[in-house]
């Protein structure tokens, strides 16, 4: 490793202390809370539920199309649809005896403390004084996105806490024209390589949408050592190479294991690529600073509609601002091999947004999923600290930039610590320890499990939100894929479907399951859901033809 990139651990110290102190006031503010997974990640805990019950990593393909035979539905399976990191450490978690909503803020801490380390070492490496390192620890846990890990906890924040180590293991990697003619070329830099391609296959693993840091880390290198590129050996180019077609092969691996999908309503409208640009702007610019998440809050705070086209604005005008102020303070040295680096690599996010909704034929606008952004666009923010640590603090203090960082941030903190320590928490369902986030009503909350015990067996399938598959570890068919009309259920064995929908649905679902006996269930008062149980006796099909 090159010295003048070498830091001192030790003296990160303080910084770690502050970084303990600020996560422990986060968690605390929230410990009320119960745990809050995301519908995706509901699968991954029930893998991690039936390997802790019964030793095999099993889950659901949401996504595939069984037809409506939903005995297929009912089988739970290696996971398809989803990578296995999450449901691994869930497992990990789990094992000790926690439920899935201890495992989950047990998580979110943990990532909190990995990603904020990670955030100190790479600052430090980048030439931070101790002062900015200090504020990055103290910001970490409340930065944007990274502090709703307690109200609504995403598959990104495990990327999130990787990517930092991901980045430092790549910048270690010296390109040829910093590197001494008397250091051997290929051996001093293969472990940082090596270390970079396990971060990278660790990112897919946690969260696939993250492929495109393979494209980028190829193009940084090679980037980084320019026309000298051809001076590397062959084992070195081979490896690049292999980052730059992994993505690709990594795609056709994925929809192969998929299998025939269920399909989605079309997402293009006459305007899509102008939609499609301006969720690229405002998500990459406001989304990370916090202004796409602020500006609601405060308007209805204040009981005013958004004002069309703000956020735009906003977008717009931050980019103007950093653009003027990195004119008059460019980053340092140490720091723009790192911008090199989040250059490359959220273009390399945006060709892969592109990518994914034109050969998904736009059935859905990846664009517009703020939190695919995150873990490569956060990261700027260490750009932007790393700029204005080399001012004096009275300029900075009258930096326009300043402001345009630190503003929507403390915003975005005083709204996270407002709604841990003051709104009430939601309900925790009394098995998984998960929230129900439907009502705030403890009755609906326990109602279900409630009315599992009064009964002799579980039912086969659930039709419901994934928490309660959490809740009652039952396989769940989603109800966002379910309910669209067209569909004729039946079963090719006996089987029972409790099925928790909406009201407005009623009408559809009932005609979608007339195969089956049903029989309407008393709910609490005011409780979100219609609920039927659904009985399917034995169906066949032979030769195209289904009899009973």
């Amino acid at each position: 490793m090159n010295l003048r990139y070498s830091f001192n651990v030790a003296g990160l110290q303080p910084a770690l202390l502050v970084l303990l102190a600020s996560a422990a006031l986060q968690f605390a503010c929230y410990a009320r809370w119960p745990g809050s997974p995301m519908y995706d990640v509901g699968y991954s805990i029930f893998a991690a539920q039936n390997f802790v019950a019964h030793g095999q990593l099993k889950s659901l393909n949401v996504l595939a199309d069984y037809h409506d035979d939903l005995a297929q539905f009912a089988q739970p399976r290696w996971m398809v649809h989803f990578p296995p990191g999450h449901s691994v450490l869930y497992a990990a978690v789990m094992s000790f005896g926690l439920s899935p909503g201890a495992a989950t803020k047990a998580l979110g801490l943990a990532g909190i403390l990995l990603g904020g380390f990670g955030w100190i070492c790479l600052a430090r490496f980048l030439g931070a004084c101790k002062s900015s390192t200090t504020v990055l620890a103290t910001a970490y846990p409340w930065l944007p996105f990274i502090g709703t890990v307690y109200q609504l906890y995403e598959t990104e924040q495990v990327a999130i806490a990787i990517m930092p180590w991901f980045c430092l293991s790549l910048l270690r990697i010296d390109s040829i024209a910093s590197t001494p003619l008397s250091k051997p070329l290929a051996a001093a830099q293969w472990p940082n390589l090596v270390i970079a391609i396990f971060l990278a296959l660790l990112l897919v693993i946690v969260k696939y949408s993250l492929v495109p840091v393979f494209l980028g880390a190829a193009l940084y290198l090679i980037l980084q050592d320019g026309a000298r590129f051809g001076a590397r050996s062959i084992w070195w180019k081979a490896a690049v190479a292999g980052l730059l077609i992994f993505p690709g092969l990594l795609f056709l691996l994925v929809n192969s294991a998929y299998g025939p999908r269920v399909q989605v309503d079309d997402a293009h409208h006459p305007y899509f690529v102008f939609q499609f640009a301006r969720n690229i702007l405002n998500t990459t610019i406001s989304g990370t600073l916090g202004w796409q998440t602020v500006v609601p809050r405060l308007f209805n705070f204040a009981r005013l509609p958004v004002l069309p086209g703000l956020i735009d604005i906003l977008s717009l005008a931050s980019v103007v601002v950093w653009i003027l102020h990195f004119r008059r303070f460019p980053l340092p040295e140490r720091t723009r091999a790192f911008g090199l680096l989040l250059i490359v690599s959220t273009i390399a996010l945006w060709l892969s947004l592109g990518v994914s909704t034109y050969l998904g034929k736009q059935e859905w606008d990846f664009s517009a999923d703020g939190r695919l952004y995150m873990p490569i666009t956060l990261l700027w923010l260490l750009c932007c600290v790393a700029s204005l640590g080399q001012m004096r603090a009275r300029d900075v203090i009258r930096s326009p930039a300043f402001y345009a960082l630190a503003l929507p941030m403390l915003l975005s903190a005083l709204f996270e610590i407002r709604g841990g320590a003051l709104l009430p928490p939601s309900p925790a369902m009394p098995q998984s320890g998960l929230a129900w986030t439907l009502s705030h009503d403890p009755e609906h909350a326990t109602f279900l499990s409630r009315f599992a015990l009064s009964r002799k067996d579980k039912p086969d399938l659930l039709l419901a939100m994934p928490s309660v598959m959490n809740e009652l570890t039952v396989p769940n068919i989603y109800n966002g894929f379910a309910v669209p009309p067209g569909h004729r259920y039946w079963s090719s064995r006996k089987l029972e479907v409790w099925a928790l929908f909406a009201p407005s649905q009623e009408k559809v679902v009932l005609a979608e399951f007339s195969a089956a006996s049903m029989q309407r269930i008393v709910t609490p008062p005011h409780f979100p859901f219609v609920f039927f149980i659904f009985k399917f006796a034995p169906d066949r099909v032979i030769h195209g033809v289904r009899s009973t």
